[in-house]
């Protein structure tokens, strides 16, 4: 076996230089998953190592992972409730109900519970090799799982039945386990966006008040603040004197920034060329919030 594998031992060791109020386990979410595809027959026992250095250290109380969908851990409380966590985020969380209950799976008859676990009856051929497998992949949303996804599947429905799958007989009740699956998927798409966007847009705001008032103060002309300009040389000196930090970044955005923010309106009504008017500022902020805000409805998947 490859010894790059994540093992419940490693996993659990990357779990305790997390503290307790750590909210990104993104990490552990891709060693489990990792260690899903590479140690199919023991990952439970993977988990329970993950699930007790979680709880030692305060993360997740009251909740252990059973199962990853994507980016998304499965948990379940000790009372049978169960809850998808976003891995970037585990103060995110959602309900996870849409996957229990009775089902047809192929023909066969399935109790199901909301992480993907519960049971399944036999029908004649399970007993041959990935069969049972591809068909509760599928129902998972696999549509075409690969001979490793069917192969492992199938170790861990042993494991989990405590006998080889050519034993399966046609009635079984056949335990299956909680769903695990690998890809980029969340369900946490809205969260995540909403996230993006107010800390873009709170950066952007920050800097451009830091210049907005940096201009006030350090411009070459007074008067209205909207009529204010700044050059280069008006930035160039003041960053020679004494300022402040705050005026220091306003100033240091405002040069990094002088080709994009000065003014190039030749008109009557434009002002003076090549310095920096509030006008301008204003006008290349809202260029910016408009650029996140566009990149929000991108995200959620609506039309920009």
């Amino acid at each position: 076996m490859n010894s790059r594998t994540p093992n419940g031992d490693s996993i659990a060791d990357q779990v305790r230089h997390h503290q307790s109020n750590d909210v990104n386990l993104s990490d552990v979410a891709s060693s489990l998953t990792d260690a899903h595809a590479h140690r199919p027959g023991v990952w439970q026992e993977d988990l329970a190592k993950t699930n007790a250095a979680l709880h030692a250290n305060g993360i997740l109380p009251g909740m252990d992972i059973v199962g990853i969908k994507g980016q998304d851990f499965v948990t379940r409380d000790s009372q049978g409730h169960v809850q998808l966590v976003d891995s970037t985020n585990i103060t995110s969380r959602h309900t996870d109900s849409h996957s229990g209950g009775a089902r047809d799976i192929g023909g066969r008859h399935a109790n199901l519970n909301p992480d993907g676990s519960g049971t399944v009856e036999a029908q004649r051929g399970d007993n041959s090799g990935w069969v049972l497998s591809q068909a509760l992949l599928r129902s998972q949303g696999i549509d075409k799982p690969t001979p490793n996804q069917m192969a492992n599947y199938q170790l861990e429905l042993e494991h989990l039945n405590g006998k080889p799958v050519s034993q399966f007989k046609p009635g079984d009740q056949i335990k299956v386990p909680p769903s695990a699956k690998s890809g980029d998927q969340t369900d946490f798409v809205a969260e995540r966006a909403n996230a993006a966007e107010a800390r873009d847009k709170s950066v952007v705001d920050h800097n451009y008040d830091l210049a907005a008032r940096a201009l006030d103060k350090f411009a070459s002309s007074g008067g209205i603040i909207r009529s204010s300009n700044i050059s280069m040389d008006d930035i160039n000196k003041a960053l020679t004197g004494t300022v402040t930090e705050d005026e220091r970044k306003g100033l240091t955005f405002l040069r990094d920034h002088y080709q994009q923010l000065q003014n190039t309106d030749t008109s009557l009504t434009g002002g003076k060329v090549g310095v920096i008017y509030q006008s301008n500022l204003d006008a290349a902020r809202t260029a910016e919030e408009n650029k996140i805000r566009q990149a929000h409805i991108t995200a959620i998947g609506g039309d920009p």
